[in-house]
């Protein structure tokens, strides 16, 4: 038996062993065997510029090649230019706007409240003001008949 194993080369002789400490490479198994993400590369505005300027070159090239002059080729592919960045429109203002309109609005709301309030107590000052005549008078009217 032992000189059948002897004869076996290492090859075809499968055998697993024992991992020493197995919390510790199991953490280390699973940083190696990590699939590796593909990152996306963001290239430069300058980069793609600059690769961009150098196809158009390519292309001219072709077109003087097969006969077309520099100018037709000029116009028809036109040179990368900076294109202005557009302002953002700031919103400051209109929220300072509605700011504002709100503001007023309910400084208006107030007053008409306020003015309310004045007309409401006016009118309870000129009733309580008649109540008090009429019981001033009926007052009278009874002292009038007790004498």
């Amino acid at each position: 038996m032992c000189m059948a194993k002897a004869n076996v080369s290492s090859e075809e002789f499968n055998y697993q062993q024992a991992p020493v400490n197995a919390a510790s490479t199991s953490l280390k198994s699973k940083r190696k065997n990590r699939k590796p993400k593909l990152k996306k590369h963001s290239k430069s505005k300058d980069h793609v510029r600059a690769e961009l300027d150098v196809l158009l070159e390519k292309v001219q090239s072709l077109y003087l090649k097969c006969g077309l002059s520099e100018m037709t080729t000029k116009a028809m592919i036109k040179p990368t230019e900076k294109k202005k960045k557009k302002k953002k429109k700031k919103k400051r203002r209109r929220k300072r706007k509605r700011r504002r309109r709100r503001k007023k609005k309910e400084e208006e709301e107030k007053e008409e409240e306020k003015k309310k309030k004045k007309k409401k107590k006016k009118k309870k000052k000129e009733e309580g003001e008649e109540e008090e005549k009429t019981e001033e008078e009926e007052e009278k009217k009874k002292r009038r008949r007790n004498r």
